[in-house]
């Protein structure tokens, strides 16, 4: 190997370290609210009304829904707090999610508009999430064709084995850059 293209190999790895030691870069946002309809159409789980409501619940905030604004609902179930299976459950209601703020937006004193960054998550290994048995394989497929489209995403790594009734060991790759509230500083 030449000189010119050792120097070139080591340059371009000494600004890669650099590039990735640094901060991620601060970029305004602003929430807005987006409608949920998601309708659980699975062969191998099931899920009572509940239960699907709560792991939808979990992944939209992982994802970086506000949790205050956060109201689902769930049907058609039988009644009120049974927990019973249903076949195709279904959630409802309306989250808040964050956009990028156009350079106006974000010259504005506007509350909606807040400091963000992108983070890596990956939906896998979420806290709360039962991902102990693979009969979440389709709830996640379902989570990238019909959730991930209502937040601002990017990078998205997902891979899936799933085959209808057959639970699979280790079935899916699922992680993706969101656009995440910077946190609050210390009073």
């Amino acid at each position: 190997m030449n000189a010119t293209v050792t120097l070139g190999l080591v340059l371009a790895f000494a600004a890669g370290t650099a590039l990735a030691a640094e901060p991620p870069a601060a970029q305004s946002a602003k929430w807005v609210s987006r409608k949920v309809d998601f309708a659980f159409q699975g062969f191998t789980s099931t899920y009572s009304c509940d239960g699907l409501r709560e792991d939808v619940a979990t992944l939209l905030t992982a994802l970086g829904a506000r949790k205050q604004d956060l109201k689902l609902r769930s049907s058609p179930c039988a009644a009120p707090g049974i927990s019973e299976l249903s076949k195709f459950p279904e959630v409802h209601g309306t989250i808040s999610v964050l956009v990028p703020a156009t350079a106006e937006e974000a010259g504005q004193a506007d509350p909606a508009i807040v400091p963000a960054h992108w983070q890596s998550i990956d939906l896998t290994h979420v806290r709360g999430f039962d991902n102990r048995h693979d009969g979440q394989c389709e709830l996640l497929e379902q989570t990238k064709r019909y959730l991930l489209p209502l937040f601002t995403s990017r990078n998205l790594d997902f891979t899936s084995d799933c085959v209808p009734h057959q639970e699979m060991l280790n079935g899916v790759t699922f992680k993706v850059e969101v656009l995440q509230p910077d946190p609050k500083p210390a009073s």
